[in-house]
C-alpha cells in the first residue's frame, strides 16, 4: 500500500513539474516573439514589465512569472524587487537560488527545488523552472509550492487506509461466517452420527 501511495505521489510530482516546464517554454517564446527586433535594453525591460504585469495562472490565479538578467531581477510581481541584484538570496539550506537558476540557463534551461516560506503555511519544497528568451541577455522562470501534493498524498494514504481496514472487517466477517457454518455442518454430522448409532443399536437388539 505505502509503495503504490508513494508511485501516485511520484507521477504527482512530476506531473506538476512538466506543467510547469511546458507553461515557462510557451511564455519563453511568446517573449522572444514580441520581443523580436527590439534592441535598445530600457525598451525591452518595459516590454516585459508592461507583458507580464497582468499574467497569471493557476486554479487561484496567483501563480506568476518572473524574469532575470542572470541574478538582476527584471520584471517580479514584487515591484520593489525590479532592478535589485539578488544573487546573495539563499533558501533556509544556504542554496544560492538565482547562481543556481543562472547556471541552469546558461545550461539550456531546467529544474531547481528549493526550500521557500509559504505564505501562512511555512517553509516547505519549491521547484522553480527556468529559460532564456530567445534573442535576448534575460531568462524567464516560475516557481510552484508542492504542499498540496502532500496534502493529496495524506488523504489518498488515508483513504487506502480505510478501504484497507473495511476489507479487513469484511474478511474477518467472512471468515467468521464460515466458521459458523462448518461448526453446524460439524454439530449435524454428530448428531447424524449419534443417530446412526442409536439406530444400529436397535437393529442389533432384534437380530
Amino acid at each position: 500500500m505505502e509503495t503504490s501511495v508513494n508511485i501516485t505521489h511520484k507521477d504527482m510530482f512530476e506531473e506538476k513539474k512538466q506543467h510547469i516546464k511546458d507553461l515557462t517554454k510557451v511564455m519563453s517564446r511568446t517573449l522572444g516573439a514580441a520581443l523580436q527586433g527590439i534592441k535598445d535594453r530600457e525598451m525591452l525591460i518595459e516590454r516585459i514589465r508592461c507583458y507580464l504585469k497582468n499574467v497569471r495562472y493557476g486554479k487561484k490565479g496567483y501563480q506568476y512569472f518572473f524574469v532575470y538578467d542572470c541574478t538582476v531581477n527584471i520584471y517580479h510581481v514584487r515591484t520593489q524587487l525590479q532592478g535589485s541584484d539578488l544573487s546573495d538570496m539563499q533558501d533556509i539550506n544556504g542554496k544560492y537560488i538565482l547562481r543556481e537558476a543562472c547556471r541552469i540557463v546558461e545550461n539550456g534551461g531546467g529544474f531547481l527545488e528549493y526550500i521557500w516560506a509559504k505564505p501562512n503555511v511555512g517553509d516547505i519544497l519549491k521547484v522553480g523552472y527556468f529559460e532564456a528568451i530567445p534573442g535576448t541577455p534575460f531568462w524567464v522562470g516560475t516557481g510552484v509550492f508542492f504542499d498540496e501534493i502532500e496534502k493529496k498524498k495524506d488523504r489518498l494514504k488515508k483513504e487506502i487506509d480505510r478501504i484497507n481496514e473495511k476489507n479487513f472487517s469484511f474478511t474477518i466477517g467472512l471468515f467468521g461466517l464460515l466458521f459458523i457454518v462448518i461448526l453446524i455442518m460439524f454439530c449435524l454430522w454428530i448428531i447424524e452420527i449419534k443417530q446412526f448409532k442409536s439406530r444400529y443399536r436397535k437393529i442389533k437388539k432384534t437380530l
